[in-house]
């Protein structure tokens, strides 16, 4: 083969593998996040049963079974759901979204637990029930006295969710999700961990027994005579509560008055008929016994005729 030959094949080739690389840069474009531009919003590679929260392919029980990697959803429908390169909102009326068809992003704290179909930011729907499980009765531990704490209290102000979690800034955050889905009580309040005359109570919350103890709210305190401006009113040197153990899946029958300290309190002057507590207990009590003033019953203050002391 002469020399200008064996060049000339030489060129051709190159040139060959040259137009084989340009086809490959120009099909082969750099993957990005977050892509807008659908490809083909006909193609649906999920499986029939999706969307719907009975079938066994619902995305819902999918995503739980997989520690909830919200990172796939995003990589199709972006990275606000609102369609990616799939073209698909998961926000559209009917999916994720409220009551009126407000879109909320599936990252909110109502999506797994709690109401659905509530607003995003309406921080009492974020609370079983729905239970991470799907359940609704106050006999699951999932479900159990979430309500009667945040709004159903008749003894007290009404808790919050961050008294009793911790609760996270983004659905991803480390400590948040992991694979025991339980959620941990973490008493963040200090109305639930209060000691009072000297008492070192430890507030404490168990999956075992679904019982709370040792929490101030459920009669955890002890009020000494020898500090109290008002010794006439004690027949021992201490008075105290039950010290209960709330049963978390328990009815009303948990809470009721006189669960969490006897009527009186023991150590307590008396008897005295509960109608009667308001005569000392001044704005607090009813004539009929029923809490007048919520914000004055179990605060981590003794109220004796309208005046306020710490315990």
């Amino acid at each position: 083969m002469s020399y200008r030959r064996w060049r000339n094949k030489m060129r051709n080739y190159l040139l060959c593998l040259l137009g084989i690389a340009l086809v490959l840069v120009v099909a082969c474009s750099k993957l990005r996040d977050n892509i807008s531009e659908p490809v083909d919003n006909n193609i649906n590679v999920h499986p029939s049963g999706w969307i719907n929260r009975t079938d066994a392919q619902f995305h819902g029980s999918v995503m739980r079974a997989n520690g909830y990697d919200y990172e796939n959803c995003t990589k199709c429908h972006g990275k606000t759901y609102s369609g990616g390169i799939s073209g698909v909102s998961c926000m559209n009326a009917g999916c994720h979204s409220a009551y009126d068809g407000t879109q909320k992003s599936p990252e909110a704290c109502n999506t797994c637990h709690g109401n659905f179909r509530a607003f995003a930011n309406d921080t009492l729907s974020w609370a079983p029930p729905r239970s991470l499980g799907g359940d609704t009765a106050v006999t699951s531990p999932g479900v159990g006295a979430h309500q009667a704490h945040l709004a159903g209290i008749r003894l007290s102000s009404n808790a919050r969710c961050e008294q009793c979690h911790a609760v996270p800034e983004k659905v991803m955050e480390i400590n948040h999700i992991d694979s025991q889905l339980k959620a941990e009580v973490i008493f963040n309040t200090s109305l639930a961990a209060l000691t009072s005359a000297d008492g070192t109570y430890q507030p404490l919350s168990s999956y075992d027994t679904l019982r709370c103890s040792g929490v101030y709210c459920h009669g955890s305190w002890k009020l000494r005579r020898e500090s109290s401006p008002n010794k006439f009113g004690y027949t021992d040197s201490v008075m105290t509560g039950l010290f209960y153990k709330p049963l978390w899946t328990g009815q009303v029958s948990e809470a009721e008055c006189g669960s969490c300290h006897n009527l009186p309190p023991d150590g307590h002057i008396g008897p005295f008929a509960v109608t009667s507590c308001g005569n000392c207990h001044t704005g607090i009590v009813n004539a009929n016994g029923t809490i007048a003033d919520r914000s004055k019953h179990i605060n981590g203050r003794v109220n004796f005729q309208g005046t306020e002391r710490p315990f």
